[in-house]
């Protein structure tokens, strides 16, 4: 799954968070740069953070980067 797919079914429902997280984690973690992955992240939610109200698929958005976030986030010991 593409980034900018996933980014366009989280807008539309939070049913579709889990699918689209795990398939970008997925898509993460196979990619051999994940400079470019965090780049196309980071341009597609920045056009979410241009919306200067509320608007429900915006918040979506906001709440399925934290999701993405948490899932890409690995405990390491001390």
């Amino acid at each position: 799954m593409k980034v900018v797919d996933a980014f366009n079914s989280a807008q539309r429902s939070v049913a579709t968070h889990p699918k689209a997280i795990a398939a970008l984690v997925q898509t993460y973690r196979a990619c051999s740069d994940q400079t470019d992955f965090v780049d196309e992240f980071l341009n597609c939610f920045n056009h979410a953070l241009l919306v200067f109200k509320r608007e429900p698929a915006a918040e979506r958005i906001v709440e399925f980067a934290c999701k993405f976030a948490a899932a890409t986030h690995e405990v390491r010991p001390e």
